[in-house]
């Protein structure tokens, strides 16, 4: 049986690593000791075998995580079940000292943490744009937002509240804002009622439509069969029923949307120039 050249014992050969003359288990030993003898080079070792082995590590990863999964899930309920009182003063703790936090310093900590942008950089920005929105060209009281492309995650912008969330209602789809501005432009008088009554809404709801839009249940179901049950700007088929989307100025009824397209015309304020403008603006920072 072959001797470890360190310890000196005899053991056998599946103890031993290939070509080492050192048993796996003091070899183990000397590179604990040499870490910590060593944390900068070791932590430097670790993210160059990271980096080396990136892809198949992560495959290993989620490879292990999606075994697991199930377990976990399981360990997770057990323990908050039986850690229930101490947890959820731990979560109390947090808030409370989230809450001590100065605003200015929580705006900056998730401006960094989501967008990666410094405080001087988000300031830059404020100066840039004269602390108006780059889109409707308003100020808002309370700081303007940060805008960001959700698929490269890179921040583009400033936006007031209503211009934040209308880009973000309609997805940032130059496609979709374009046909929400067809939508608009339609000539509402001349479009057709078709279908008979049929039960699509509650009784509260039939309530409601008829208190807020003097509608009936037979108009809206006329509309619902005409659309085929689609919004009629992303011809998507909601599980819910669809809203009714009407004119403020006027108070005609020009369709029913998703919830989703009709928040967006609403944040938008129906302005076929103010959308025009966002999709300028997803343009020039696409």
């Amino acid at each position: 049986m072959p001797i470890c050249m360190r310890c000196r014992e005899d053991k056998i050969t599946s103890q031993f690593s290939q070509n080492n003359k050192q048993c796996k288990s003091c070899k183990a030993e000397m590179s604990r000791i040499w870490r910590r003898q060593n944390p900068e080079k070791a932590a430097a070792a670790n993210r160059r075998a990271y980096l080396k082995n990136q892809t198949q590590r992560r495959q290993r990863q989620r490879e292990i995580n999606e075994s697991r999964r199930e377990e976990n899930r399981r360990y997770a309920r057990d323990y908050r079940a039986r850690n229930i009182d101490l947890l959820r003063a731990k979560d109390r703790a947090r808030s409370n000292r989230w809450r001590d936090i100065p605003g200015h310093v929580r705006r900056a900590y998730h401006v960094k943490h989501f967008y990666g942008l410094s405080s001087s950089e988000y300031h830059a920005l404020i100066d840039q744009q004269n602390n108006r929105c780059a889109i409707c060209n308003k100020e808002q009281e309370g700081g303007l937002r940060v805008d960001h492309d959700h698929a490269s995650k890179r921040a583009r912008l400033l936006l007031c509240d209503p211009c934040n969330v209308g880009l973000g209602k309609f997805r940032d789809n130059i496609a979709l804002m374009s046909e929400a501005i067809d939508y608009l432009s339609r000539n509402y008088h001349e479009l057709p009622l078709v279908g008979s009554a049929i039960d699509l809404l509650s009784k509260a709801q039939v309530n409601q439509i008829r208190r807020l839009y003097g509608m009936t249940a037979s108009e809206y179901a006329a509309w619902y069969i005409a659309q085929d049950g689609a919004c009629a700007i992303c011809k998507e088929k909601p599980r819910g029923v669809l809203c009714v989307d009407h004119s403020h100025e006027s108070k005609i009824v020009r369709g029913l949307l998703c919830r989703t397209c009709n928040l967006g015309l609403g944040n938008f304020k129906d302005d076929v120039g103010l959308i025009a403008t966002a999709i300028r603006y997803l343009e020039k920072h696409q």
